[in-house]
C-alpha cells in the first residue's frame, strides 16, 4: 500500500549512460566522432567549428570534460612572446570559467596552449545539443579574447 518493502529499480536506459548521450548529442549535432576503442574511459575525438575537441565521459559520471587542443603556440625561445603568452594565460585563467593550460612541443620546441572546461551532461538537460554547442562556443570565445589579449600586450609594449 505505501511502497515498503519494495525495491526500486536500478534499471537505466542506454539514454542515461554518460558516454551513449554524448554520442547521441554528438550525432544530433551532425559533428563526426572518432572513439578508438568503445571502452569506458577512451575519449571522443571530434571536430567542431575547425576547431579540435576531446571529450572524456564515463559512463556512470554526470559530468565531462571537454578539451579544446593546441589552439596557439609560440617559440619557446621568443622571450617576448613567451612572456606575453604566460601573462595572457594567466589572465585569462583568473577572469574565464574555461581553464588554459600549455605545454611544450619538443620536436618543433614551441609552448603551446590549450584549453579545458568540466560540464554537467545529464539526459535531464532541456535541448542538451544547443547546450552542448553553447558550451563549445565558449571555447571559441576565450580563444578570441586570449588572441585580442595577445595583441593588446604587444601594442602596449611598442609604445
Amino acid at each position: 500500500m505505501f511502497g515498503f518493502g519494495k525495491k526500486k529499480s536500478n534499471k537505466t536506459s542506454s539514454a542515461t549512460d554518460t558516454r551513449d548521450l554524448v554520442a547521441n548529442t554528438l550525432t544530433t549535432m551532425n559533428v563526426p566522432y572518432h572513439v578508438d576503442y568503445d571502452v569506458d574511459g577512451n575519449p571522443f575525438e571530434l571536430q567542431y567549428q575547425g576547431g579540435n575537441f576531446i571529450i572524456s565521459a564515463l559512463k556512470d559520471s554526470k559530468f565531462i570534460d571537454i578539451y579544446y587542443l593546441g589552439f596557439y603556440s609560440v617559440p619557446k625561445y621568443d622571450v617576448d612572446d613567451l612572456s606575453r603568452f604566460y601573462r595572457t594565460v594567466n589572465h585569462l585563467n583568473a577572469n574565464s570559467d574555461v581553464a588554459l593550460f600549455y605545454g611544450e612541443h619538443e620536436e618543433d620546441e614551441e609552448v603551446y596552449i590549450s584549453s579545458y572546461k568540466n560540464i554537467l551532461f545529464v539526459p535531464e538537460i532541456t535541448n542538451i545539443d544547443a547546450y552542448l554547442a553553447s558550451q563549445l562556443q565558449l571555447f571559441f570565445r576565450v580563444h578570441r579574447t586570449f588572441l585580442t589579449e595577445m595583441d593588446r600586450q604587444r601594442v602596449k609594449e611598442e609604445k
